[in-house]
């Protein structure tokens, strides 16, 4: 008895971490500031936000997302702010568009079988159109959604350089 109890235990404890939440190496010129948040952002005009990337689940029950900003900023998932140059934001943005995701399809969601498997979040709100994709990992999903994470991620990455 006292096996099955530790068992069933683990096996609840274990799926608490895969749930599903809603998400509302090349260094770079030394114009690049990395910020500390100070105070929250609540004065500053929220309508230059165009892109959040959001990704949570996992086995560790991860809750991240990425802000960018058309003026530049972006807010990281451990409240850090970068400042990036705005022709990058908008070079992503052209890119985001080049690849057709307002064209991308809502892929439809499934019965996933994966437990440590993430769920992303991409809102695109770019020359008065805006638009949400959710997808997880084992989801059968355009390319172009992939391709589009990677490019956010390289930007983040680029310029955040201890």
């Amino acid at each position: 008895m006292k096996k099955q109890y530790w068992a069933i235990t683990i096996f609840v404890v274990s799926l608490c971490g895969c749930r599903p939440q809603d998400l509302s190496s090349t260094s770079h010129p030394a114009q690049t500031q990395l910020v500390r948040k100070s105070a929250p952002t609540e004065g500053r005009e929220q309508e230059d936000l165009v892109i959040i990337l959001g990704r949570s689940g996992g086995f560790a029950g991860v809750n991240e997302s990425w802000l960018i900003y058309s003026n530049g900023r972006i807010e990281l998932p451990d409240g850090r702010e970068l400042e990036v140059e705005v022709d990058q934001i908008y070079e992503l943005l052209e890119e985001v568009e080049a690849l057709g995701f307002f064209d991308i399809n809502t892929p439809k969601p499934g019965i996933s079988a994966c437990r440590d498997c993430f769920q992303y979040q991409l809102t695109v709100n770019h020359d008065n159109q805006k638009k949400t994709i959710s997808w997880e990992d084992d989801q059968l999903v355009p390319q172009e959604l992939w391709t589009i994470f990677d490019e956010i991620q390289l930007l983040v990455k680029q310029y955040n350089q201890p």
